[in-house]
Order: structure tokens, then sequence, then C-alpha cells
């Protein structure tokens, strides 16, 4: 089963999926520039976006985000 991505609260947080541009919603790859040739962690891996522009990303090991590791910014 493949899922597009989640939308909640009416749409005001969409979370990315698979991608489903009749929702207007990238897949992973998409939001995080990814073509499938990229080695390696990421610094910050974008995982939603909501509906006034705010971006919220996963923070990497070699994150410039405040946090630890694995915690959402």
């Amino acid at each position: 089963m493949q899922c597009g991505g989640v939308i909640l609260d009416h749409g005001w947080l969409r979370l990315y999926g698979g991608g489903c541009p009749e929702r207007g919603l990238p897949s992973l790859a998409e939001a995080n520039g990814l073509d499938g040739s990229e080695l390696g962690a990421l610094p910050n891996f974008a995982v939603a976006h909501d509906v006034l522009g705010g971006l919220y990303e996963l923070s990497g090991p070699h994150s410039d985000r405040p946090g630890e590791p694995g915690e959402i910014c």
C-alpha cells in the first residue's frame, strides 16, 4: 500500500509520504531534493510543512538546528 502523505487539521499540516500532485503534496524525496544518487545522511530531513510556510525537519547527525539528532525542529 502507498500513502501520498497525511493531511491533518483540515489541511493545515501536511506530512510527506509518497507524494500526491492532486493535493499538492511532494514526496519525501522531492521535499528533500533527492534523486536517488545521494550517499550519506542529510544534515536535516524535511518531513512536513504547514499552510503558513513552516517547515518541519528531522535533525540529522550534522544538523545546524537546535536540539539533538532525531528531534523535529
